[in-house]
């Protein structure tokens, strides 16, 4: 993930890395074999992409969530 401010990476103990490798801990094969088609090997497949609008919603919403003091 990217800082948009700096457009730097996100270190992996920042507290948004850590709200989102949460998110991608919680998934299952299927969700992570979609992701792999998805962005390795660009595919656009209708379930794949349901399940990358899935999965996007819920990182998003788990971001929303985090307190304001932590991001």
């Amino acid at each position: 993930m990217v800082d948009v401010q700096t457009g730097k990476v996100l270190p992996d103990d920042s507290p948004q890395m850590q709200c989102v490798l949460g998110v991608w801990a919680g998934t299952t094969r299927e969700e992570r074999e979609a992701f792999h088609r998805f962005t390795c090997l660009n595919s656009r497949a209708k379930s794949d992409m349901q399940t990358m609008a899935d999965l996007s919603t819920r990182i998003q919403k788990a971001l929303e969530s985090m307190p304001p003091e932590m991001l």
